[in-house]
C-alpha cells in the first residue's frame, strides 16, 4: 500500500505542469548560456589572434563544448550545437559549411564524452587514469573525428559559393592539422 501511494506521489509531481514547465525553463536556460559562452570565447579567440576563417590552432570552445557534456550530460549537446552555429552566421561563413562546423564539433564532443564515460571516467580528476584518460581520449582522439570531418567539408567547398574562401595554397594535411590542434 505504501509503494503505491509512493508510486502515485511521484507520477502526480512528476507528470505536473509546472514540474514539466520547470525542467523545459531549465533545460532553454541551459542551452543559451552554453551557447552564448561558446560563441563569446570563440569570438575573443579570432579577435585576439586576428584571425580570419581559417582554422584555428588554438580552439578553447571545443574543451568547453567538452565541459558543458561532461558536467550536465549528452543532453546539452544542442548548446554547444547553436554556439558553433553562432560562430559560422558571425564570420560570414556559408550555411552549408556553418553546418558542417556544428555537426563535427558537437560529435567531437558527444565521442569525447562517450569515450570518457566507456572508461569510467569520473569528473573529480583525483585518478591518474582520469587525467590520461582525459588526455588521451577526449583531448588527442575525439578531436580527429571533427578534424576529418570539418578539413572534408573546407575541401569540397572551398571552390563553391555555399562555404569559406580558405586559402588555395593550403593542402588538407595541413587544414587537418590545423584542426586536431586546436581542438
Amino acid at each position: 500500500m505504501a509503494s503505491a501511494r509512493f508510486l502515485q506521489l511521484y507520477l502526480t509531481r512528476f507528470l505536473s505542469l509546472s514540474y514539466v514547465k520547470h525542467t523545459v525553463r531549465q533545460y532553454c536556460l541551459s542551452v543559451a548560456l552554453t551557447a552564448l559562452l561558446y560563441f563569446l570565447v570563440a569570438k575573443l579567440i579570432f579577435v585576439e589572434l586576428k584571425l580570419g576563417i581559417e582554422p584555428s590552432p588554438i580552439w578553447p570552445p571545443a574543451g568547453i563544448g567538452m565541459f558543458v557534456l561532461l558536467s550536465q550530460g549528452r543532453q546539452a549537446w544542442l548548446g554547444v550545437t547553436l554556439g558553433i552555429l553562432l560562430v559560422g552566421y558571425w564570420l560570414g561563413v556559408g550555411w552549408l559549411l556553418a553546418l558542417g562546423s556544428a555537426v563535427g564539433g558537437t560529435l567531437e564532443a558527444l565521442l569525447g564524452v562517450s569515450l570518457l564515460r566507456r572508461v569510467g571516467f569520473h569528473n573529480s580528476m583525483e585518478r591518474l587514469p582520469d587525467v590520461l584518460s582525459l588526455i588521451g581520449l577526449a583531448g588527442l582522439a575525439a578531436p580527429m573525428l571533427n578534424a576529418s570531418l570539418s578539413t572534408g567539408m573546407n575541401l569540397l567547398l572551398r571552390d563553391t559559393n555555399l562555404g569559406a574562401s580558405l586559402p588555395v595554397n593550403q593542402h588538407g594535411g595541413q587544414i587537418w592539422w590545423t584542426y586536431w590542434l586546436g581542438d
